[in-house]
């Protein structure tokens, strides 16, 4: 009789405890976050609940599969509506002819900026008609938070010349002097290091302004 109420109490602390770690278990899955807090050998092979444990770590990975694709879709979304917001705002600021001249611009750089995520953007225009021989002066800027502006600052015409492309590209200081021709690369490549440092460069993205063939006189 002593022995049969000792292994009764004893399976009434077994079933308690098995509650008490199927509970931990249970708590330990965040349906909304990636993974499973719980290890799998804090549960121990001969426990009760590993079969359970195993079979919820393979639920709950496919269903972590399911939200990551779910955030990047998200993410990807709200990129989109981004641009596509951007987009609609150049049009309006274009098409508004009761505008200035250069005030399109000046709301294109502004707007852009802060949608991109870039530490500025900058409008340059050349200082005579003759654009390859020309040098290119910042006439409009926008800066970041914590950036310092750099409008009314010259790229050198010897300088310049190398970089006016029909297409848009992305370059960083290492490869802008790999651009240039051997025989002027080593003069070129100390005014490239001084340009990145005032401007504290990391990469750069240019676009010249070509309207079908003909370079217009701002890029």
């Amino acid at each position: 009789m002593i022995k049969n109420e000792k292994s009764k109490k004893n399976s009434e602390e077994d079933v308690k405890s098995c509650i008490q770690d199927l509970l931990r278990f249970t708590e330990a899955i965040a349906w909304d976050q990636p993974g499973i807090t719980i290890d799998k050998k804090d549960i121990g092979d001969s426990h009760l609940f590993m079969p359970l444990y195993e079979n919820m770590l393979a639920i709950k990975h496919d269903f972590d599969s399911i939200l990551q694709k779910k955030i990047e879709a998200e993410s990807d979304a709200a990129e989109q509506n981004k641009y596509c917001k951007l987009r609609s705002e150049i049009y309006k600021f274009f098409s508004d002819n009761a505008l200035e001249e250069d005030a399109p611009i000046k709301m294109l750089l502004n707007t852009a900026g802060p949608v991109i995520g870039v530490s500025r953007v900058c409008y340059y225009k050349f200082t005579t008609e003759d654009h390859y021989k020309s040098d290119l002066i910042c006439t409009y800027e926008w800066c970041g938070k914590g950036v310092s502006p750099t409008k009314g600052t010259k790229i050198p015409a010897k300088l310049a010349k190398h970089f006016i492309q029909k297409d848009s590209f992305i370059l960083t200081p290492e490869s802008a002097i790999k651009i240039i021709l051997v025989p002027e690369r080593n003069s070129e490549k100390l005014l490239i290091s001084n340009i990145a440092e005032a401007k504290n460069l990391e990469s750069i993205f240019m676009l010249s302004n070509f309207v079908n063939t003909e370079l217009m006189p701002d890029t």
